[in-house]
Formats: structure tokens, C-alpha cells, sequence
């Protein structure tokens, strides 16, 4: 009998593998546990592990907002430009010079990722080096543009090893698109000293290297100005690179998407081709970026109070994320006898543990306490209330494991 041939035009669509870490968070709200712990999240929870509260800044300029907002009309396809023009003081600070950086508002920070690879890949180059390990989206989004990328080693047997990080990119092809993160590295929260930063800035200038910076911790990890001294001093060198920046961690407004993206060049000649092109790749993705969080970002950036109080409340959150990398290192150390202090050294976020894929099974079948398959841990989401059942777990899968 002839096989019956599927009428729907859908019949060939292939399933795409859940993402990453948004599948782990689908898991995670479907165990009924009630004791289960989520660590994959990349976002701050609160001390009892609730969701994250809006910062009393975001809501004060929110009610400053409704009473003085008079329009919902369209922004123009790059945006807000005081929010830009804010956005690009606070990452570049001396460096902002509207006559050789193209800035734009994006939708967060993963839309100023997407941009920019398209941008890099019509225009420019289609090969990238990215770091092993690295945020899972990274690869995805210049996989999605057509980028032929190759991991740079980064983390080696559970630490950083600059000189092996030196000498691969030293050896990769001009008009390589290096991707970097200039603080709280995504996953391993261990980061570059500044003299290393000054070497690498040399060697992408000196072989012609085109520098990517994802800055998605800006004031979580060693503060405001610290964590983007990185990107600072590749401009002070005088190179050109390409900035995706988001405010998702710093102002907590995770759910409203705010981003930007900055293209910094030697030449104002090139500046509007530059812009064109970015203008035409956001008008055919999103059309042009939503009002209200650029607003209140903005407001966040220039009203005198409303940022003292928001620097206030971030530092308290940074402080509050070191506190527990330094109190899971020592209970670990403690229970284990290992030298946990690459996390206590580390900043940011996130950590990255030694553990295999039977043992991160465990830790969420067993002990219902929920990493990603990289072995990431979100710092962020430990409080004084569950850490003690995060390490039990921890040390429950580790015992008598060689990878200690």
C-alpha cells in the first residue's frame, strides 16, 4: 500500500533541543519538592529565596514616570538617544565621543549580541573565537548568523591559565571576532587581572583581532567602575571593538529588556555607514526598541536621588553575593578538606563546580537542587536558609569522587 503522504506543511519541522538553561527552569517548576533549589537562573534572588523585588529605585522612577510621561509614541529605530547617550557614559565613561561610537538601544542585552553578529558577519567577518567554557547562548547566536566559531581554552583542569589563553589567541587569524566578557565571567567567575587585560588589548591590536565584549555585570562584580575597566583600556589603547551591555542584573529589571550596544571606531568617516547598517538590522528584526525600560533606566542614569539610591541598592547586592561565595567556599573546604578559593576569589554571579554529568543528575533527582550541565552555580540564588542543604547535597555527590 502506498505510503500515506502528510498533508500539513508543518510535517518536516524539526525540534529544536530545549534551551539550556530555560529547559532546566521548565524541570525545576514541574518537581512538586517542595524543598528543590534552583541554581540555574541567572537572576538575583532575595535572602529568602523569593523572586527579585524591583529595586525601590525602579519603582520610584515608575511613579515619577506616570505622572510625567506624555506619550507612547514609537522611538526611532535606534532608540532613546539621552538613554544612549547615558548608557554609553556609564560603559565607555571618558571614552564616549558621539563622533566615533554608533550607539543603540536593544532589547536587552541578547539583542544587542544578535545585532552586532549580524552586523560582524554582513560586514566584516565570519570567523569567532569564544571561550570554553562561555554562556550557552553565545554559541547559539553566532551559530543562528552563520559565524564558523572555535573555543579558546579558558578554564583548564579548574582554573584560569592565562599563558595557554595568550598563545591560542596569539596564533588565531586577522579579522577574528574575539568574544569577552570584562567582568563575572559566564560560567567560572574568574576574570583577567587588568595587567593581563593590557596584554591582550596589545596582541588584538598588534595582530588585528576584532574585540566582542558581552557586559552583562557591570556593578556585580568588583563595582561599577572596576568591572569596566576592561573595555576602558582597549580604548585607551586606541582600538575600535564592538559592546553589548545590559542592565538586566544591575537594575533588576529582568522582564523588561533593556539593553544597548556600541560600536567604537578610529574614523568618524565610517560612523554613518556603521550606524545605517545597525539601523537596518534592527528595523528588520524588532522595527525599534520599547519605551518604558529605557525610560526608567534613564532615569536611573541622570535624576540625582534616584541613583544614589540605585548605586546603593546594587552594592548591597554585590556585597551580598560575595558574602556567599566566601560562605559556600569555606563550609566546602570545611567538609571536604579541598581549596575551594577560586570561588571565594572569584566575582559575580557565578561558579563553576568540578562535577560530572552522573553527579549534577544526582544533585537534582537525589537532592532536588537544580545546576547546569556545565556544572554552573548561581551564587546569587544561595541565602543563609538553603546553603546548608546545597552543600550536604554537594558534598553527597562528591564523596570519595577523584575529580576532587
Amino acid at each position: 500500500m502506498e505510503q500515506e503522504v502528510s498533508r500539513s506543511i508543518f510535517a518536516r519541522v524539526r525540534e529544536v533541543p530545549a534551551d539550556p538553561i530555560f529547559g532546566l527552569n521548565d524541570l525545576f517548576r514541574l518537581d512538586p519538592r517542595k524543598d528543590r533549589i534552583n541554581l540555574t537562573y541567572g537572576v538575583c534572588l532575595e535572602e529568602d529565596g523569593s523572586a527579585p523585588k524591583i529595586f525601590t529605585a525602579v519603582k520610584k522612577a515608575e511613579e515619577l514616570l506616570l505622572k510625567t510621561e506624555k506619550t507612547k509614541t514609537y522611538l526611532p529605530i535606534l532608540g532613546d538617544e539621552e538613554y544612549i547617550r547615558q548608557t554609553g557614559k556609564f560603559v565607555l565613561g571618558p571614552y564616549w565621543k558621539e563622533e566615533i561610537v554608533v550607539g543603540a538601544q536593544t532589547v536587552g542585552g541578547t539583542a544587542a549580541l544578535r545585532i552586532l553578529s549580524d552586523f560582524l558577519k554582513n560586514e566584516i567577518s565570519s570567523e569567532a573565537a569564544l571561550s570554553n567554557y562561555t554562556w550557552p547562548n553565545h554559541p547559539q547566536i553566532f551559530d543562528r548568523v552563520g559565524i564558523k566559531r572555535e573555543a579558546y581554552p579558558y578554564w583548564v583542569d579548574g582554573k584560569f591559565d592565562f599563558d595557554r589563553f595568550y598563545r591560542y589567541l596569539s596564533k588565531l587569524s586577522r579579522k577574528t571576532i574575539v568574544q569577552l566578557q570584562p567582568t563575572s565571567h559566564n560560567p567560572t567567575g574568574v576574570d583577567l587581572t587588568l595587567e593581563e587585560w593590557r596584554e591582550v588589548a596589545l596582541l588584538c591590536d598588534r595582530n588585528g583581532l576584532i574585540p566582542f565584549f558581552d557586559s552583562a555585570y557591570q556593578g556585580l562584580g568588583q563595582g561599577i567602575e572596576k568591572d569596566v575597566a576592561p573595555i576602558r583600556l582597549f580604548l585607551e589603547n586606541g582600538l575600535e571593538c564592538l559592546i553589548a551591555h545590559s542592565y538586566s542584573k544591575s537594575m533588576a529589571v529582568y522582564a523588561e529588556r533593556v539593553g544597548a550596544l556600541f560600536v567604537c571606531m578610529r574614523d568618524a568617516k565610517d560612523r554613518e555607514r556603521i550606524s545605517s547598517n545597525i539601523a537596518s538590522l534592527i528595523r528588520t528584526q524588532y522595527s525599534n526598541p520599547p519605551k518604558h525600560s529605557a525610560s526608567v533606566a534613564k532615569l536611573l542614569l541622570t535624576h540625582p536621588d534616584l541613583n544614589e539610591l540605585w548605586k546603593k541598592e546594587l552594592e548591597e547586592m554585590r556585597l551580598r553575593i560575595v558574602t556567599m561565595r566566601h560562605t559556600l567556599a569555606q563550609k566546602l573546604g570545611k567538609r571536604l578538606h579541598v581549596d575551594f578559593s577560586y570561588i571565594d576569589k572569584g566575582c559575580g554571579l557565578f561558579s563553576l563546580l568540578h562535577l560530572s554529568k552522573s553527579q549534577i543528575i544526582a544533585l537534582r533527582e537525589k537532592h532536588a537542587v537544580y545546576i547546569t550541565e556545565q556544572g554552573r552555580i548561581n551564587l546569587a540564588a544561595l541565602n543563609p536558609t538553603n546553603i546548608e542543604a546545597v552543600v550536604d547535597a554537594l558534598c553527597s555527590v562528591w564523596q570519595g569522587s577523584k575529580a576532587l
